[in-house]
């Protein structure tokens, strides 16, 4: 029997290496394509300017590695690309979502939690004197402030330091990390999701301070939801094991086809 179909969307930051832990426990089961963003891992921009045109590169993309029928993964941005995307496919090639730490809308507003605004401000403010010294040096203490939220209040495995350094030392394009922000400002997936035909799931750390989990959508859409306990932002580096457990439960349902 041939083997199910898995492509990985990684976050902002931080390339397709992220998700090792997870192909380690999952390769063996599924089929697995992880794909680079544009202005990820030194491949060019390909002139993606929004999250539309983001997803129509990873389907693009899919074509490419001939994948059908694939379940869709997305951490943290990713998660909204991988939603993009799969709104955008037809069921012959998307056939579930699965999101992690990655809610349908990212800023904190009334009746929302999320990321503050301000914050996210001046984030992307960071950007505004890229071409100095100055600017690069704001830009790798951009990427270590949020490495630390990733972590802020769950389980700090041995091997974060690595991974973070790892994260800080990766070179991005600044154009590239600037739009990422701009779709974590601005995409909202609240009054979207819900119409999706695929299956879905969404994977939640439960001391995310990034992307915590908005309870009452979930209990008034009805669309399934977990909780990892004990994780913060990067379920993918500390809870693998549970992670692999969840996208196992449901790229192997029948009813995800």
């Amino acid at each position: 029997m041939a083997k199910k179909n898995l492509v990985l969307i990684h976050g902002w930051g931080a390339s397709s290496w992220v998700w090792q832990g997870v192909c380690q426990h999952l390769s063996n089961e599924f089929t697995i394509c992880t794909i680079d963003l544009p202005g990820y891992a030194q491949i060019a921009d390909q002139g993606a300017g929004n999250i539309q045109q983001i997803a129509e590169y990873v389907l693009t993309m899919m074509i490419q590695h001939g994948l059908k029928e694939s379940v869709v993964i997305g951490w943290s941005l990713g998660g909204l690309i991988a939603r993009q995307v799969t709104m955008m496919a037809r069921k012959q090639q998307v056939r579930g979502l699965i999101t992690i730490a990655s809610p349908p809308y990212f800023v904190k507003e009334n009746g929302w939690n999320g990321l503050n605004p301000q914050q996210l401000l001046a984030f992307q403010q960071v950007f505004s004197d890229i071409d100095t010294d100055v600017g690069i040096a704001n830009i790798l203490r951009l990427k270590q402030r949020f490495c630390a939220l990733q972590i802020q209040g769950g389980y700090k495995p041995a091997n974060f330091m690595a991974w973070a350094k790892r994260f800080v030392a990766e070179k991005v394009a600044s154009a590239t990390l600037n739009l990422g922000l701009e779709i974590l400002a601005t995409a909202d997936f609240r009054a979207l999701e819900g119409d999706f035909i695929q299956p879905q799931l969404h994977l939640y750390g439960e001391y995310d301070r990034i992307a915590p989990l908005a309870l009452p959508y979930y209990q008034t859409t009805g669309l399934d939801y977990q909780v990892i306990m004990g994780a913060a932002h990067l379920p993918l580096l500390t809870h693998v094991h549970e992670l692999a457990a969840w996208i196992r439960i449901l790229s192997n349902d029948k009813t995800t086809v």
